[in-house]
């Protein structure tokens, strides 16, 4: 509970706190991604892994507050490649591999994380509506599902990944996600209708699943329980983020091309 007000209070805070908060938790779950794909090498790797994850969060938070212009952008592809070089003289027979995830991370984490700094503004205003209600659309979607799966599950969803997860769950927490939206529609600063945030709730409901069933797949093969322990008793960070970070380019896609602004 303290975790949910400390991130409201910053997402009410303004920009600048809002910005800071998710740089940090986006940092978290880099380290938390780097622990479980490099496991036994050194901190310096796990740290590298950090640094270039977080670029797409510090190129868009730079862009927004007029610090850099668009053709800096051309730096992102750039530090890939030399990162890519580096492995000529670090590779050590898995050079294929470590590209392979520090290029996963910077997709998986960081340019989600990125998405969400653009799509909290619209015309240079902030507007933190939009991003609290997409944070209750996805606790109420998995507060959901945890009760129904828990109530009336029977038929499992991918059982060879997730064993408890169910359609019954599923349908849970999309019935959850549409009941909240509903209420979502009289929160000030969003920019959207309701039928916006009913649509948003679906898009919530079918891609936040799929990004928790993604990671839980990333910790099976890795023969990890959780992503990290830095939440006592609910994990790592990204056991918290997976869903909310696999559905924000979905829903950034559905803003910036069907919502009516």
């Amino acid at each position: 509970m303290v975790f949910v007000i400390v991130i409201l209070g910053c997402v009410f805070g303004g920009f600048p706190y809002f910005s800071m908060l998710f740089g940090l938790i986006a940092a978290l779950c880099l380290w938390e991604f780097s622990t479980l794909v490099f496991e036994g090498s050194s901190s310096n790797t796990r740290l590298l892994l950090v640094i270039l994850g977080l670029f797409p969060y510090t190129m868009a938070f730079l862009h927004l507050n007029h610090l850099i212009s668009g053709k800096e952008m051309l730096l992102f592809p750039a530090l890939f490649f030399i990162i890519f070089i580096s492995e000529l003289w670090l590779g050590k027979g898995r050079a294929i591999e470590n590209m392979g995830y520090f290029a996963l991370s910077s997709l998986y984490i960081g340019v989600p994380f990125a998405v969400l700094l653009w799509i909290s503004m619209e015309n240079a205003v902030y507007l933190p509506g939009r991003v609290a209600g997409l944070l209750f659309l996805t606790w109420a979607n998995d507060s959901g599902a945890y009760l129904a799966g828990n109530l009336f599950g029977k038929h499992p969803l991918m059982q060879r990944i997730s064993p408890k997860k169910t359609w019954e769950g599923f349908t849970g927490g999309l019935f959850f996600a549409l009941l909240f939206a509903f209420a979502l529609s009289f929160m000030p600063s969003t920019g959207l209708n309701p039928l916006d945030w009913w649509l948003i709730s679906v898009i919530i409901s079918i891609f936040g699943p799929v990004g928790d069933l993604i990671e839980s797949l990333v910790k099976r093969e890795k023969q990890a329980k959780d992503s990290g322990n830095l939440l006592p008793g609910h994990g790592g960070f990204l056991d918290r983020f997976d869903a909310f970070i696999f559905h924000i380019p979905f829903v950034a896609l559905y803003l910036y091309w069907f919502a009516e602004n």
